[in-house]
């Protein structure tokens, strides 16, 4: 679905001679990525707005592709099973943000940011079969993933003592999500390396 739109709009490009040729498949690529994290954001959106949690949801959202970005993890052999993992993962994520709001559960939200915020920065930056990382490139990306945490647990410990407590659940779960993600990845690569 949004590699197909990705590439009508490349066509469009082409066609208006904005892009070449032989750059499609860059561009295409782009679009990709663009088409996708703008429709993600919209699903967190609008699955936040089911629960009540819209701020939320787009926070959350949003510092999980920050996240995610750096330090890596799983990803899916095909756009169908990316498209239904991904919405189940963001749904199941704002369902444990709206949990932990709605009934204030902070030492629960608190453990897990402790458990999954080391898991993090010592399973990143992971680089996927199609894509391997050089050292250089860990070294980078292990900085990068290092500075969002850091800044994930100064918002914590900024709102924490605000009325915007419930942005600390979006942390807790963002974290804890690709901590999953991380793990995820190793254990299919071990299975494909057998």
């Amino acid at each position: 679905m949004i590699s197909l739109l990705s590439a009508k709009a490349v066509d469009v490009f082409v066609d208006w001679k904005v892009i070449t040729e032989s750059d499609r498949e860059l561009y295409a690529y782009g679009f990709f990525m663009l088409f996708s994290e703008v429709f993600y954001l919209f699903a967190s959106a609008f699955i936040g707005a089911l629960f009540g949690i819209t701020i939320e949801s787009v926070v959350f959202f949003t510092l999980f592709s920050i996240l995610r970005g750096y330090a890596g993890g799983i990803h899916a052999n095909s756009e169908r099973v990316c498209l239904v993992s991904t919405l189940g993962s963001i749904f199941i994520s704002v369902f444990f943000i709206w949990i932990g709001s709605h009934f204030a559960l902070s030492i629960p939200f608190v453990l897990l940011l402790a458990i999954n915020m080391p898991i993090v920065l010592v399973l990143s930056p992971q680089d996927t079969m199609t894509k391997r990382l050089t050292i250089e490139e860990k070294k980078l990306y292990r900085r990068k993933t290092t500075i969002v945490i850091l800044a994930m647990l100064l918002l914590c410990g900024i709102v924490n003592k605000t009325h915007m407590s419930n942005l600390f659940y979006c942390c807790s779960v963002c974290v804890t999500l690709e901590s999953a993600l991380l793990v995820l990845g190793i254990l299919f690569e071990e299975n494909n390396n057998k």
